[in-house]
């Protein structure tokens, strides 16, 4: 059984930047303290659940007592939901081609958003139907993690900027840049 540590990364990741976007910085310019001033997170496993250790984890959301899922590789990408508590996959899409590799993934608003690795487009699905998709959008940068605050999503690239993305349009809203006291931070 595979822990889903993961999921605790991009939350404290949030957390820990600095979301005044009125104030553009030069990481260059801001002097490095001696010693990290980044402060460590605690946290306590409350619960594990199975999974198939076999799955190849992009993006990973409990929505209405279900797990949804995107994973895989391009050929093998696939977005399900199954029972949280018995691992049971209930339905499977298979989307993936030698071209689509699903990345992370969110549902905001009763639509699942799902963003693909390198073909810099974002599929959107009806929760209730993840076979078919409903709208596309274009998206100008490699696709990493998405996730959402209750009114915008939220996109990371692998670099050190973080989107605030309007869901209605997938313009962008916010750019967080993401440093701390070595400079930028990027995964």
């Amino acid at each position: 059984m595979r822990r889903l540590s993961a999921l605790c990364l991009f939350p404290a990741l949030l957390f820990s930047c600095n979301n005044d976007s009125s104030k553009e910085e030069d990481p260059s310019l801001t002097p490095v303290p001696a010693a990290s001033t980044v402060k460590n997170i605690s946290y306590n496993i409350i619960a594990q659940y199975p999974h198939d250790t076999a799955s190849y984890t992009q993006g990973l959301e409990f929505y209405n007592g279900k797990l949804y899922e995107s994973g895989g590789d391009y050929a093998n990408s696939v977005l399900q939901f199954g029972d949280a508590k018995s691992g049971k996959i209930e339905k499977k899409h298979k989307m993936g081609t030698d071209k689509v590799f699903a990345e992370g993934m969110t549902i905001l608003k009763g639509k699942l958003y799902l963003l693909t690795y390198t073909t810099n487009t974002v599929y959107v699905y009806d929760v209730k139907d993840i076979t078919k998709v409903i709208k596309t959008f274009p998206w100008p940068y490699e696709g990493w993690g998405l996730t959402n605050n209750g009114i915008d999503l939220i996109v990371s690239t692998g670099g050190a900027d973080i989107y605030h993305v309007d869901p209605e349009t997938f313009t962008v809203k916010n750019t967080v840049h993401v440093h701390d006291d070595r400079g930028p931070v990027f995964y």
